[in-house]
């Protein structure tokens, strides 16, 4: 940490260092995380402990987040069998039950951990994330009483697709952010995916004053009590985004588009076209000018219905 990390975390009411050895444990690729502790203060004022998992770190390793056989999901087991239980109890009994968040990979690993310890959890908040398969989760929250089961949170953003990857979410509250897009984003449709993958959704000119960074376009959509916020026409937002942008054509992007028509699974197409993305870039198909004329004409009408959607 850097010393002006230390003065604001001294500042939020936590100690300046991560726990129990000073330093964010690296459990294997993609898998990071650490704990802070609040002060004596930071308890006074009703601080809980903080484990936070970390995400991907630039746009090629998003597609971590999209290939769920990846070193970070297959690893959240070295977390399980390697995590110290008794010590994080211990934390839990003489300052409270844990605050889990993470962003990206790092979200989807936080809702692996607190579907598997929910008795040692507070709050979930999720920032971009991808979705494990929550649903051999449930049971284990839902078996504790209504008043102890941890509050789930999730953050998203309008025009990314990482949040689309893998299952199901843990059952909670979305809050869907619109952000104006700039400079490379308005163009380019890996710059907006990037954008929207890796702002700070929190910290925005709308949200905390003029310290902030961007703007939403329009007000926080929220969901409650959901898996998925989103509707098929969610589904068809991605698969046009990623097919058709400014007269660039992605193969593999329709099919995501179909498969939200259709109502099905995003997962294996949109992982295989983003493979195909990391690989060769942005792919101009021939006669794109003529495809994407039709394309757009249709997914254009399907699109203003999907606003109301929610």
């Amino acid at each position: 940490m850097t010393d002006q990390d230390k003065v604001w975390l001294r500042e939020q009411g936590f100690q300046e260092q991560w726990f129990p050895d000073g330093k964010v444990t690296n459990a294997g690729s993609g898998l990071n995380y650490g704990l802070l502790l609040p002060t004596a203060e930071g308890l006074a004022a009703g601080k809980h402990p903080i484990l936070a998992f970390r995400g991907t770190s630039d746009l090629a390793t998003v597609w971590q987040d999209l290939d769920l056989n990846s070193p970070g999901h297959g690893g959240i087991q070295q977390i399980l069998t390697g995590f110290s239980v008794s010590y994080v109890k211990g934390i839990v009994a003489q300052s409270g039950k844990l605050d889990v968040t993470g962003h990206s990979l790092g979200g989807a690993l936080a809702q692996h951990f607190v579907g598997t310890f929910p008795d040692l959890v507070r709050r979930l908040v999720t920032f971009q994330s991808a979705a494990p398969n929550a649903k051999q989760y449930h049971k284990n929250i839902e078996a504790l009483p209504e008043d102890a089961r941890p509050e789930v949170v999730h953050h998203i953003a309008k025009g990314d697709v990482v949040d689309l990857a893998g299952g199901e979410h843990l059952k909670g509250t979305f809050f869907e952010h619109d952000l104006e897009t700039s400079g490379l984003a308005s163009v380019s449709t890996l710059a907006r995916i990037k954008q929207a993958h890796t702002s700070q959704l929190l910290n925005t000119e709308d949200i905390v004053g003029g310290g902030g960074q961007g703007r939403h376009t329009q007000n926080i959509k929220v969901t409650e009590n959901a898996t998925r916020p989103y509707t098929k026409s969610r589904l068809v937002e991605a698969g046009r985004m990623m097919a058709l942008n400014k007269g660039t054509f992605v193969a593999g992007g329709l099919l995501a588009g179909a498969a939200g028509l259709a109502g099905t699974a995003v997962e294996v197409p949109t992982r295989l076209a983003y493979k195909g993305l990391a690989a060769t870039g942005s792919a101009i198909a021939s006669g794109a000018s003529s495809l994407y004329n039709t394309v757009t004409n249709f997914f254009s009408g399907k699109k203003e219905t999907s606003d109301n959607s929610h």
